[in-house]
């Protein structure tokens, strides 16, 4: 059995019942071995919690951040169009904020995947300064700003909270980013997004 195996499992089940009810029992059922098994590779529930979503914060930022766009204006717009819009990892997100208060493994987790958004993200503001996309006096401090309130447009979107919808988001996320980088919107403008 491949640990591999064993966090996809744990993802697939935080997906349905949410973290709080992911029960070692479950994971190792739904895998057809011996409930021992889960905590010889990870140690506790808490363990193999906090490194499923470990590997789902990877796989999302690099889905994120991974985008062919060159210009750094094309770049940030392709990002924030994949942050905001149909991101399938926003309820997985959400649950593991209300669960890291709780689980200090997590909780740690959370902090560092949090801490390499933020990296991503002012070197990316940073390509852009270099490049003369646009100004920024202080590219660590923009991006947290940033992520914090695209975060907060994300929760919005995920739980269609006040009417807002993907589009809706992307649109006051790429407002938000074009002020904060001291650029016209239409600059994060990408064709076929509204």
């Amino acid at each position: 059995m491949r640990r591999e195996q064993i966090l996809a499992t744990t993802a697939h089940v935080w997906g349905e019942r949410g973290v709080a009810r992911v029960r070692v029992a479950d994971i190792a059922t739904r895998l057809g071995v011996s409930v021992g098994l889960i905590p010889y590779h990870f140690g506790s529930k808490e363990d193999v919690i906090a490194a499923t979503f470990q590997r789902i914060a990877e796989e999302d930022l690099i889905r994120v951040t991974g985008v062919d766009d060159e210009e750094p204006t094309a770049r940030m717009a392709h990002m924030l169009e994949r942050y905001l819009t149909n991101d399938p990892a926003w309820g997985l997100w959400l649950n593991a904020y209300g669960e890291a208060l709780h689980m200090p493994a997590l909780h740690q987790t959370i902090l560092a995947s949090a801490r390499a958004w933020h990296a991503v993200f002012e070197r990316e503001i940073q390509r852009g300064v270099d490049a003369g996309a646009w100004t920024c006096d202080d590219p660590g401090e923009t991006a947290a700003r940033i992520i914090a309130s695209i975060d907060g447009i994300g929760i919005h979107v995920a739980l269609g909270m006040l009417d807002v919808d993907p589009a809706r988001g992307f649109d006051w996320g790429r407002r938000l980013v074009a002020r904060e980088l001291g650029i016209p919107p239409e600059a994060l403008a990408r064709e076929g997004v509204p």
